[in-house]
């Protein structure tokens, strides 16, 4: 109701059709697939673990594939987790020509890389070198908060701003739908809720540097030593 009245389809106090309900629900699930695809507006990380089989290096990962599960649209980490529960990071390798100049055939108890190959709809993780034990492997992703909306009664919860980012922009795509022109200020509401929701979800990264130096390799300008 709030996007259509602020595109002047609606009247304070009036409701939608049925037809302006289903098709309303339609444009607001297709922006929340669309939104699903910026990285800015997924805000839940989620770990699942799994267990390689010894002497496989190849799994799916997917809903029907080896790893059963919503397929990651970006990887934060792999992780292999050894016995006493402590996670040693994979390097993941996304270049093709980086994995055509490896080994395929090189085996050893535990990988310490895997290659992602993000086919749709399943994405494939191959892990190197070739493990001959069943270790334990940790998968760390976004996952979207954000999911289909079943119908117009449907209770959902969304992060802070979340609600103004969806009303202005719901308002804005279905001002195309109904020919109605945005207005100026609903363009710019549109731009800052979306910017304030993801603006929430920035992480400061820790700059690295792949020269060794004492105990590490993060540099400390303040105190002039390797951290």
């Amino acid at each position: 109701k709030s996007a259509l009245r602020r595109i002047g389809v609606l009247a304070s106090g009036e409701t939608y059709t049925t037809q302006e309900g289903a098709d309303g629900l339609a444009v607001l699930n297709a922006l929340i697939d669309e939104w699903r695809t910026h990285r800015l507006t997924v805000l839940t990380q989620a770990r699942s673990t799994y267990t390689l089989t010894a002497s496989t290096a190849s799994y799916t990962v997917g809903v029907g594939g080896a790893f059963n599960q919503q397929r990651p649209l970006w990887w934060d980490a792999v992780t292999y987790i050894q016995d006493d529960g402590s996670e040693m990071p994979l390097r993941v390798i996304y270049l093709a020509d980086e994995w055509a100049r490896k080994d395929k055939t090189l085996t050893a108890t535990v990988p310490t890389a895997v290659y992602v190959n993000t086919n749709y709809s399943l994405t494939t993780l191959t892990f190197y070198p070739i493990p001959t034990t069943a270790v334990s492997v940790a998968l760390y992703y976004p996952a979207s908060h954000l999911t289909s909306i079943a119908s117009l009664t449907t209770a959902v919860s969304v992060p802070p701003g979340g609600w103004n980012a969806l009303r202005y922009n719901l308002a804005l795509e279905l001002s195309e739908e109904y020919g109605k022109a945005p207005t100026p200020l609903l363009l710019k509401r549109a731009a800052e809720s979306l910017a304030n929701f993801k603006r929430v979800n920035v992480n400061r990264d820790v700059l690295h540097t792949d020269l060794p130096g004492t105990g590490g390799y993060a540099y400390d300008i303040d105190t002039d030593t390797w951290i």
